[in-house]
Formats: structure tokens, sequence, C-alpha cells
């Protein structure tokens, strides 16, 4: 009785020695990757997703631009079912700061319900959603606020207790630009 446990043991522990040895590698991060942030999303204290956050270097009309992209995941559990809800968005901007191109791709499950897609024509952000089901033109500035810049915005302009700040930000749930006022508070 005691050999069969050891051979028991001796197999267990060897099988997951050779599962643990078989695991994929994760892939490695993309040449071009130049910063990539991790977040956790709770809810009521208990884990219920992540926000990835990647900024890659690519080519575009005019030079290198900067590809920030934002993916929200998110699991919840409603009425005995289990609903997973997943959301990218992000921008293109150039090497001065301006936003050139927004995106953002919103699923349910594995399955995509919403694709927009909007690139920066003669001063307007031409927005198509959906390959064009909605077909719109914005009207933009160069003070809109992309994402990168967003990230180190007060890094870079170091504001003060009592500054008011009005950023133009680009919200693609809302197809807008709207203006985001910020208060800053002491510590």
């Amino acid at each position: 009785m005691h050999r069969r446990c050891g051979w028991c043991v001796s197999f267990l522990l060897l099988g997951t020695t050779v599962a643990v040895a078989d695991a994929p590698k994760p892939p490695d991060p993309p040449s071009n990757l130049v910063e990539e942030y991790w977040e956790s999303v709770q809810l009521d204290g208990v884990k219920v997703g992540t926000v990835h956050t990647t900024v890659q270097a690519v080519d575009g009309d005019g030079g290198k631009r900067l590809r920030t992209t934002v993916a929200l995941d998110l699991m919840f559990k409603r009425h005995n079912a289990t609903v997973q809800l997943r959301m990218g968005r992000g921008d293109e901007e150039t090497a001065d700061g301006s936003v050139a191109a927004v995106f953002m791709r919103q699923y349910q499950g594995q399955e995509k319900k919403l694709d927009l897609a909007g690139t920066l024509e003669d001063g307007r952000m031409h927005v198509r959603i959906d390959g064009g089901r909605i077909d719109r033109r914005l009207r933009w500035g160069d003070d809109v606020v992309g994402v990168h810049r967003l990230e180190h915005f007060f890094q870079d302009h170091k504001p003060k207790p009592g500054d008011r700040l009005t950023l133009p930000i680009y919200q693609p749930t809302l197809n807008a630009v709207v203006p985001t006022q910020v208060l800053v508070k002491d510590a």
C-alpha cells in the first residue's frame, strides 16, 4: 500500500514538473514598445478586471508617432451569469503631442460590438463608427490632450495647489471633445 502511494506521489510530482516545463512562455514585448502599465480594477474590494496601457512607436504620416492603447477588461457576475466587458481605446500622437488619430473597440464577451476609428483631416477629426454607419467630422484643435500626453501632463507641467486647468480631452464613448476641468489641491 505504501509503495503504491509513493508511486502516485511520484507521478503527481513528475506530472506537475512536466506541466510547468511545457508551459508556454509569454510573448516577448514588441520591439517598438516605449511604455507599459498594468492596473487592477476593484469593486467593493474585489478584483473585477485590469487596465493595460501600452505606448508604441509607429510610423505615420509625417514621421514617428506614439500609439497609446488603453485596454480595459472586466468580468462581472449578474444573476448567476458571468459577463465579460472589454474595451480598447487610444490615439496616435505626433512628436509635438498633437493627436493625429483616435480609435476605440468595445466587446461583450468575444464578440465585437462597436468599432470607432478617426483620422485628422484638414483640421477636423473624421470619425467613422462601425465602418461608416455613423460618419462625423469633429471640430479639432492642437490643444486636444491625447492619452499619452495626459499620462505625463502633471509631471511635465508641475501644477501647484490652487491651480485651475481646463483640458480638452477626446472621449470616444461620447464621440466628442470634452473640456475637463481640473482643480489642483494640497497633498
